[in-house]
């Protein structure tokens, strides 16, 4: 290949390049002071890896912000000496909802994370920024986050029973009667709605918050029509996606063979039970399909 062909395949990328990043520059105010940048509310195992990774391709570079969760999660653990407890959830869930409202703040064009959201976040910054999110059935992320928890990179739940008498439907059953299980249950509703006011969350006002803040992010998609997602993202905010599959559980499961079997513990009993624990959540998530699962997929 000579070198002359070589430069203008080089040339024509960097003019793809160039232009890319024209169209995302605008939509997030990169171009304009009032054009308004986009917030990411990233639930977690919501399918937030593929699409952080689709929106960087798309928007070609531009200026990001975002949360690494786990640093935050061992910085905190690090001062107490107990933890997962509800106390310890509440400073926690406070602390990323604070960091969201001050990153929101220093006019950064892409903001994403697993940060709560607070209607005071919203009002605050509902002008500059335009906030979207994915949910997904709660029963369903339940179990992934649970397995992904078991199996995955980062924090882990450890096993709690002695040798010899632990196996993946006992540990689920046990853990099942934890606080944490009693979280990961909420943890749409407390992404969504954050503490209230006073620093405090009680899960049926909480749910109702949440229901409340939905109606003012441009856009809310489900993990089972991401395809739908796409589409409408581009019509919203003048940017195309396309999303990869990156189920980050399935791709340890595969790795770790025996881990498969965490999955298999979510039998129909235990899936009453984890159920029973999405009460709250679930009445975000039907009213979000009642109202958002449509043609517009939005919310202001």
């Amino acid at each position: 290949m000579s070198l002359k062909s070589n430069f203008r395949k080089l040339r024509r990328a960097a003019d793809q390049i160039v232009r890319r990043r024209s169209v995302a520059a605008e939509c997030l105010g990169a171009g304009g002071r009032d054009a308004p940048a986009l917030a990411f509310v990233h639930i977690p195992k919501c399918a937030g890896t593929a699409l952080i990774a689709a929106l960087k391709a798309g928007l070609g570079g531009v200026a990001c912000r975002s949360m690494d969760h786990r640093r935050t999660f061992r910085a905190l653990r690090a001062q107490r000496s107990e933890w997962e407890t509800d106390a310890w959830m509440l400073q926690w869930i406070g602390h990323r909802q604070a960091l969201f409202y001050a990153w929101l703040s220093e006019k950064v064009p892409f903001v994403y994370g697993h940060m709560p959201v607070s209607a005071r976040t919203l009002d605050a910054h509902g002008a500059g920024y335009r906030f979207f999110t994915v949910l997904r059935d709660p029963v369903e992320r339940f179990i992934s986050n649970y397995v992904y928890d078991k199996t995955g990179p980062g924090e882990r739940i450890p096993d709690v029973l002695p040798t010899g008498k632990a196996n993946p439907r006992a540990e689920l059953e046990c853990f099942l009667e934890t606080p944490e299980a009693r979280w990961m249950a909420l943890e749409q509703v407390l992404m969504l709605a954050g503490l209230d006011d006073c620093g405090g969350f009680e899960p049926e006002d909480a749910a109702q918050r949440a229901v409340a803040n939905l109606e003012k992010f441009s856009l809310i998609g489900f993990t089972h029509d991401m395809k739908a997602f796409e589409r409408r993202f581009a019509e919203t905010f003048g940017v195309s996606i396309a999303m990869e599959s990156r189920n980050t559980t399935a791709d340890w499961i595969r790795k770790k063979d025996a881990r498969a079997d965490y999955y298999s513990a979510f039998d129909d009993t235990v899936r009453a039970r984890v159920n029973a624990l999405c009460a709250c959540e679930y009445r975000v998530y039907e009213e979000a399909l009642r109202c958002y699962a449509g043609a517009d997929g939005g919310g202001k």
